[in-house]
């Protein structure tokens, strides 16, 4: 059985209005909240981010979701992220860093029908 609390919604990095009134996408706060969400909860922690990469609405830098990412000593596994890069304009870099700093895998296809491919790929880490 599953309680309300398994049943919100999570953080998305969709575009938003921040209060100077710029729009964009909210990458980095989207998934550091997520991270924040996460990290009281019991077992393993596995994110998909299946992104082109862009943030320009996060209020926190890349830098500080790479440091909020890295394993701590009192949580030595952190949680995993996995990054999809979508588009042909995506910034790999980005994607390759916040994977990179979340013990995941940086993935990369040129054909979007090969995501269900990556997304089995990824269950296969559970």
């Amino acid at each position: 059985m599953r309680s309300d609390r398994d049943r919100r919604p999570g953080p998305a990095a969709t575009k938003t209005q921040n209060r100077a009134g710029n729009r964009g996408t909210a990458l980095f706060d989207a998934l550091l909240q997520a991270a924040e969400r996460a990290k009281d909860e019991p077992g393993r922690k596995i994110l998909v981010v299946l992104s082109d990469g862009m943030d320009q609405n996060s209020v926190s830098s890349l830098s500080q979701l790479e440091s909020a990412l890295a394993p701590s000593e009192t949580d030595p596994t952190g949680i995993q992220i996995h990054t999809i890069a979508i588009g042909e304009d995506a910034d790999q870099s980005v994607l390759k860093k916040i994977s990179g700093a979340a013990h995941g895998r940086f993935w990369l296809t040129d054909d979007e029908r090969d995501v269900v491919n990556v997304y089995r790929d990824i269950a296969a880490y559970f």
